[in-house]
């Protein structure tokens, strides 16, 4: 396994396996739940030959939230959102996330709830990092540049 080569040769303080996976779960959940088992098992091995590394999968934070609409080409509704696929990876170190604001809110966006603040009470307190976040000017895609002042405060 390539993971555990990597892991063993360098000890990685993070290893990532998977981007954005709840896109997976939607496309072909049958793929999702063979990822599931590969977690699992990944992060065993990767364990026994670097105990300290922090293993962790990524979210898309919009689609995760039930934010389908803008971009996306569909509607926003946060009650049919994805949140109980994070209890899905239980062996996880930590879940990360990359958020797009721009695709479903215009600048200024309006005030998200927080991560924290979305996260179900059955999930474990991991820490959640942003991994890549996205945001766009052009008003073809539904932004505006904003002022300097506005991004300086």
């Amino acid at each position: 396994m390539g993971a555990v080569a990597f892991a063993k040769a360098y000890k990685p303080e993070y290893l990532g396996f998977g981007i954005e996976i709840n896109a997976l779960h939607e496309t072909n959940p049958a793929d999702y739940a063979s990822f599931k088992v590969f977690f699992a098992k990944v992060v065993k091995v990767v364990k026994q030959v670097s105990l300290d590394t922090k293993v962790f999968t990524v979210f898309q934070l919009e689609r995760l939230r039930g934010l389908r609409g803008g971009l996306f080409g569909g509607k926003n509704d946060p009650t049919i959102n994805d949140w109980v696929l994070l209890g899905d990876f239980p062996d996880a170190d930590l879940l990360a996330f990359t958020t797009y604001p721009c695709i479903v809110y215009n600048y200024p966006p309006t005030s998200p709830p927080t991560i924290t603040q979305q996260r179900s009470h059955n999930t474990p307190p991991n820490p959640s990092p942003i991994l890549r976040l996205g945001g766009s000017g052009s008003a073809s895609l539904g932004g505006r540049v904003a002022p300097r002042s506005k991004l300086d405060s």
